[in-house]
């Protein structure tokens, strides 16, 4: 297989608790005309496919079983057009995101994915998918079809749900690790795993919007973003900042849910100001690090920081500027993370069991190649994408060959790349929790924040229904900087 292609991030098979025995494989999905009319069986079916179609070593085709004549509603997605027939819209946009699919023998298995009550087709394994609110639904049995008004929060939690089950099963999920789910709905306005939909508050007709700083536009602020895009009646401010100086990369798209083949090399934050000019949602685009926004607009300081950021150096840099309210998103392999931090006294920060990472030097990286076989070395070089005879050549003598292994290269050994395990319906899933305590939050539901003792909710895909998956609490590091008089004296200050 080829490397830094759209499936390369989520090809590992993170120490034997993944396989590809059952890929690729073809999936059918299918929904009757009373469910794919509606905005709520669009926005999940939409997300679902949009989900599935970035699993590239997993799926090598999808076949959409959908009524013909079905009117796309309008706002379903930037990567398809805002008219038409919705099966042929689908088509479109899985054109634009994985123009591959369906040209690889797709024998092996097939999956049937039915959105909403019905039979399935015949398939080695099947799966329902279904929605009420901000509630998602997905495993091997009917449930019911209660979608109440047009938030789309509950439909893109069943689809995340259901591409997590689809690659579990295509993945071969060992038994040890994990298992697949009979019945799992998940209620993204309590945050918790329930027996059955949750409704939650209608949304109004109209939602006036936090004016927030969205730190990152990666996998995770893309996918928050993505919602939004997804709610006709949000008016909002947001600030966007990403300096990724290589923007959208093509093995970024296994988890860029907002972004397509057509968006390749663009800078991020500037890329979703354009997709949502005309919309509710005005975005200011910052194409820079956090730390140059910082020092070079001062003026704009937040109330409310979204860190999507992936590293902890990045989100260092975000708490020392000392946000009011930080909502931080995270993943790790088929894990999810939201915890809320507030700005004061006695209260966990977002440095706090953050640590930064020990960053070896040149030297003690050239050091440990030197003393590894040459076959390992020439393993880890191919891995890397680096001729094993240049390396070889290089630390015979770093000095005199310099030039051909470079620093990032050298990180790359060293493990410090940051290019980590990572699929899209897991980034999906953080940045719809996030878009949902952003929304409690826009609509003053106090409530049901995630705050106190409750500040945090994590997740995990291994065992949907598991009791882990519940609200629990960040406590304060007491090794960390925010339990010193020092930063109790600087907070008193803001």
């Amino acid at each position: 297989m080829t490397r830094n292609d759209l499936g390369d991030r989520q090809r590992d098979d993170l120490k034997g608790r993944l396989n590809h025995d059952r890929t690729p494989a073809r999936v059918i999905l299918t929904a009757s005309r009373d469910v794919a009319a509606t905005r709520t069986g669009q926005n999940l079916l939409w997300m679902l496919t949009n989900l599935l179609v970035r699993q590239q070593d997993e799926i090598a085709s999808i076949e959409v079983r959908l009524p013909a004549g079905i009117p796309v509603h309008p706002g379903i997605s930037p990567l398809i057009p805002p008219e038409g027939d919705f099966t042929e819209l689908l088509g479109i946009g899985m054109c634009r995101i994985n123009p591959q699919l369906g040209t690889i023998n797709s024998g092996l298995t097939t999956v049937a994915i039915r959105v909403g009550p019905g039979a399935l087709p015949e398939a080695n394994y099947g799966l329902y998918a279904s929605a009420a609110g901000w509630s998602g639904y997905t495993g091997t049995h009917e449930a019911a079809w209660l979608p109440t008004d047009e938030n789309p929060i509950g439909a893109y939690v069943a689809a995340a749900l259901t591409a997590g089950e689809a690659f579990k099963f295509l993945r071969s999920v060992h038994p040890e690790y994990g298992e697949m789910t009979d019945a799992t709905w998940f209620d993204a306005h309590g945050m918790a795993v329930v027996d059955g939909p949750r409704l939650g508050p209608q949304l109004p007709e109209a939602i006036p919007g936090v004016t927030a700083t969205l730190a990152g536009v990666g996998a995770v602020g893309s996918a928050f973003l993505h919602l939004l895009y997804a709610l006709p009646q949000l008016t909002t401010t947001l600030t966007a900042i990403d300096g990724d100086q290589k923007g959208i990369e093509l093995s970024n798209l296994n988890r860029y849910v907002l972004f397509c083949q057509d968006d390749l090399g663009q800078p991020k934050a500037s890329r979703v100001q354009k997709m949502f000019e005309g919309s509710g949602v005005t975005i200011t685009s910052r194409d820079l690090l956090w730390q140059d926004w910082i020092a070079t607009h001062p003026t704009e300081l937040m109330d409310l920081v979204l860190s999507c950021v992936d590293n902890n150096m990045a989100r260092h840099a975000i708490q020392d500027a000392l946000p009011r309210y930080i909502l931080s998103a995270s993943t790790f392999e088929l894990r999810v993370q939201l915890v809320a931090f507030k700005r004061e006294e006695d209260e966990a920060c977002l440095r706090c069991y953050n640590p930064l990472p020990k960053v070896k030097s040149d030297d003690e990286v050239i050091a440990g190649l030197q003393a590894q076989s040459s076959e390992a070395r020439a393993e880890a070089a191919l891995e890397h994408q680096v001729v094993p005879e240049q390396l070889e050549t290089y630390l015979r003598d770093p000095q005199k060959h310099c030039g051909l292994i470079t620093g990032d290269i050298l990180r790359k050994f060293a493990g410090q790349s940051g290019e980590e395990w990572s699929v899209g319906f897991v980034s999906a899933f953080a940045g719809v929790l996030l878009a949902a305590e952003y929304l409690k939050r826009s609509l003053g539901e106090c409530a049901e924040r995630l705050e106190g003792l409750g500040n945090m909710i994590r997740f995990q895909f291994w065992i949907p229904g598991a009791a882990v998956n519940e609200v629990t609490h960040w406590p304060q590091d007491p090794k960390c900087l925010c339990s010193s008089a020092f930063y109790r004296a600087a907070i008193r200050k803001v």
